[in-house]
C-alpha cells in the first residue's frame, strides 16, 4: 500500500533522487539505472542502483553532492547509505519513516 508523504518531505526525497541520478549520469558510465520504491507499514524504502564503474567510499569528495544528499535525508528523519564496488556499480539506499495516522 502506498502511503501519503508530507509534501515538503516529498520534495526533499525528489531532490535526493535527482542528485543520485545526476551523479550516475555524470560519473558511473552505467548503461542502466534501477530505482525501486517499496512501502512497508513503517517505511518508504528507496534503492537507486547502477551497474557502472563504481568507486571507493574513501574517495568521495565533499563537493560531489553526497554530503547534500545525506544532509537532506537527515532533515526528514531518513537514513541514507551508499554502497559501491569498483567495476560493479553503486547503490544508494534511503529509508524514510512514514508517520502513521493513529486515528485512521
Amino acid at each position: 500500500e502506498v502511503h501519503d508523504i508530507d509534501k515538503e518531505h516529498e520534495t526533499i526525497i525528489y531532490r535526493i533522487l535527482q542528485e543520485s541520478i545526476s551523479n550516475i549520469l555524470r560519473h558511473s558510465h552505467s548503461e542502466t539505472i534501477d530505482i525501486n520504491i517499496a512501502f512497508t507499514d513503517t517505511n518508504c524504502n528507496i534503492i537507486i542502483r547502477d551497474t557502472g564503474k563504481g568507486f571507493t567510499l574513501q574517495n568521495i569528495s565533499k563537493g560531489n553532492g553526497f554530503t547534500n544528499m545525506e544532509t537532506r535525508a537527515q532533515l526528514i528523519g531518513a537514513t541514507f547509505k551508499i554502497d559501491s564496488e569498483l567495476e560493479k556499480g553503486s547503490q544508494v539506499t534511503i529509508s524514510y519513516p512514514i508517520a502513521i495516522d493513529e486515528y485512521a
